[in-house]
């Protein structure tokens, strides 16, 4: 494929998936679940992989420990086709890690060690590896102690001087920063993708996707594009008319790990290959419909083939004037 090289940067973890889990039991008891299984999760290596899996080639920056789970990710990544010849270790941290909890309904809880992930660097993305590509895209914003915030601006700088189509998405900042760290890299941006609950949070409680989205021009990002979960995704690209691209339902979701991540990574692709954002919206959606069909991040993940002959097959037009 003649396509435009994108790079991942940002957090890694591995995720310990327990599901179904209704509520935890009292202290000292132990209540019984189907199922404990171990996957990569983080939002830039699922993209990554995601995108692995549908038959790109991006490039990965990740930090993690020289710990048990840094192998386990070294491992699977690596057995998907990733490259992690940019993988950054630090034997004095430990790897990223998650306990995902997993309701019957497919909802997930996290509870979460973001590790080595604090310690990212600007620095840690060499020049050499920006001059390769074309777009790039940070991954996991808010759950990047060090790097959020300056650290995210410099690299966002770098990339802008080399002429990089620049994209983030963001994490639930259970530290209370939200737009205090963000605000700054907005003008950075050429296309922002938080999930709806953490637009709402930024906005300082705005709840209409319209004003959403304007809230998030005014403070100077090019192109909005908010992830509403099972209703699809709010799009609102510069000087056109907003729409919502419908998702692709899924009647019992397998997990909804990765989701968003899934959809971040089908967009991307759909861009890197030259594609209007209402193709990269119907793509996205198709992406993040086959993840939740599998436990974990991206087991679900199809081939570009196989998800463009899944969109033929159940085409939906974006709708307009929606609320």
């Amino acid at each position: 494929m003649d396509t435009k090289k994108i790079l991942c940067v940002g957090i890694v973890t591995v995720d310990v998936i327990t599901r179904p889990v209704s509520a935890l039991p009292p202290a000292g008891i132990a209540a019984h679940v189907d199922s404990v299984s171990m996957h990569v999760g983080g939002c830039a290596a699922n993209a990554a992989a995601a995108l692995v899996k549908m038959g790109f080639d991006p490039a990965l920056v990740i930090k993690t420990g020289d710990d048990g789970f840094a192998g386990f990710v070294r491992n699977t990544l690596s057995s998907v086709g990733v490259d992690l010849s940019c993988t950054v270790t630090d034997p004095a941290l430990e790897t990223g890690a998650t306990t995902v909890l997993v309701s019957p309904g497919g909802e997930r809880s996290f509870l979460h060690n973001p590790g080595a992930n604090d310690r990212l660097l600007s620095s840690d993305v060499p020049d050499s590896l920006l001059d390769e590509c074309d777009i790039l895209f940070i991954a996991g914003t808010f759950l990047m102690e060090d790097f959020d915030g300056e650290e995210c601006r410099k690299l966002l700088l770098r990339a802008k001087e080399k002429g990089l189509f620049t994209c983030l998405d963001t994490a639930w900042d259970f530290r209370g920063y939200w737009m205090k760290k963000l605000g700054p890299c907005l003008p950075l941006l050429d296309l922002f993708m938080p999930s709806y609950d953490e637009a709402v949070a930024l906005a300082d409680g705005e709840k209409s996707l319209p004003g959403l989205a304007d809230c998030f021009f005014r403070k100077g990002a090019k192109n909005v594009v908010i992830k509403c979960g099972a209703d699809g995704a709010y799009i609102a690209e510069a000087g056109k008319e907003p729409f919502l691209s419908p998702s692709f339902p899924v009647e019992k979701p397998a997990d909804t790990t990765g989701a968003g991540d899934s959809f971040c990574a089908g967009f991307l692709a759909a861009l890197s290959l030259g594609r209007s954002f209402e193709e990269a919206g119907r793509l996205g959606n198709a992406i993040g419909h086959f993840c939740v069909t599998g436990v974990g991040a991206t087991s679900g993940i199809p081939t570009l083939k196989e998800a463009e002959k899944y969109m033929n097959e159940h085409a939906k037009p974006p709708i307009f004037g929606y609320k």
